[in-house]
């Protein structure tokens, strides 16, 4: 069965999500089961809600893909809950546009965490009778491990943090007092990314390609995120891949990812009692990253698509369809509600 993935990927630094579907198709044509025509497709993944953020593949053009192809297995990837990780108010319309699309559409969702699936369920989001829990991956040619063993003797021990997002909850003010209170005369750090602070001691990289991040990080020896009520944070995920011990605020989806790869913080204050234990017993943290491989990843995402087709087959389930007047009135709504936000310069998704 062919996999077709309603996502626009950018050949450039950009979100998370891009990355992923990114290595994603990539592990999908190595298999030989993606295609680029939807309707050569019997799987169609589609991610969260891509409010205008995803040209071309946004909730009108998932709705139109959906009603097009009735028979198709839509698959849904669920980010968020966008409120919790923003503030309620204006975003709550995300998540519940997130629902509305899961709800009418989705035959299968997949989330990126335990936490972010019990998080979206405690904000109202239905059930759907297939699901799954997956991680994040990243393509394991460019983020791997080091093939040199690390030696502190006589040199700074190397902390990096990245983000291609600026916003605040990306964990800036942790990061700043970093930057004020870490001892650099044996730590040096690295931010790589987009922020909307000034550092002074720590060195800051603009955004970079995949490749060159992978270097950058494979260069350091610990990673640091203080990102908060982050379901799966992509940036910890390549960390880990290219063999860096964490330390992470205990949020969101860290304490999952990490695991026994790292430490986790509840106050700032405590990082650099944190750094001095990872480094005291580095090749405990460094050989228990016990994330899976996109190959892994892959088959997972195939796993959940077999799984409703045997039941199609059988008769115990119908794809989701959508008549002819359900369609228009979703399409339309969509469709306004792109314009009108797109027109606030509020578009979400990026």
């Amino acid at each position: 069965m062919k996999i077709y993935l309603a996502y626009n990927i950018i050949d450039a630094p950009y979100g998370g999500a891009n990355q992923f579907f990114s290595s994603l198709k990539k592990e999908l044509e190595k298999r030989g089961v993606f295609t680029a025509d939807p309707s050569e497709a019997g799987a169609i993944v589609f991610n969260s809600h891509t409010l205008g953020g995803n040209k071309g593949n946004g909730p009108a053009t998932i709705t139109r893909l959906k009603y097009q192809f009735p028979k198709a297995i839509f698959i849904h990837r669920v980010d968020g809950p966008v409120s919790v990780y923003r503030g309620s108010g204006k975003h709550r319309f995300v998540d519940y546009l997130i629902y509305s699309l899961n709800y009418d559409l989705a035959d299968g969702t997949i989330y990126q965490s335990s936490w972010s699936r019990q998080a979206n369920l405690n904000l109202g989001k239905k059930p759907t009778v297939f699901s799954d829990t997956i991680v994040n991956a990243p393509d394991s040619t460019i983020f791997y491990p080091p093939t040199r063993d690390a030696n502190f003797v006589d040199r700074k021990i190397k902390v990096i943090a990245s983000s291609f997002s600026n916003h605040p909850n990306k964990g800036f003010a942790v990061y700043q007092w970093l930057d004020e209170n870490l001892d650099f005369s044996r730590y040096e750090m690295t931010f790589v990314g987009n922020t909307p602070v000034e550092f002074r001691n720590i060195q800051h990289v603009p955004a970079v390609a995949p490749r060159e991040l992978a270097d950058l990080l494979r260069e350091h020896d610990v990673f640091i995120t203080a990102s908060q009520k982050d379901p799966c944070s992509n940036a910890l995920i390549e960390a880990l891949h290219c063999g860096l011990p964490a330390i992470a605020l205990r949020d969101g989806g860290h304490p999952e990812i990490v695991g026994q790869a790292g430490e986790l913080f509840d106050t700032k204050e405590e990082i650099p009692s944190l750094l001095e234990r990872i480094v005291g017993n580095y090749e405990f943290y460094q050989h228990n990253n016990q994330l899976p491989t996109i190959s892994e990843v892959a088959a997972q995402y195939q796993s959940l698509v077999h799984q409703i087709l045997q039941a199609v087959h059988a008769g115990t389930y119908h794809t989701k369809k959508l008549s002819w007047v359900v369609f228009w009135y979703r399409y339309m709504y969509y469709r306004v509600s792109q314009v009108l936000r797109a027109a606030k310069g509020k578009i979400i998704g990026k």
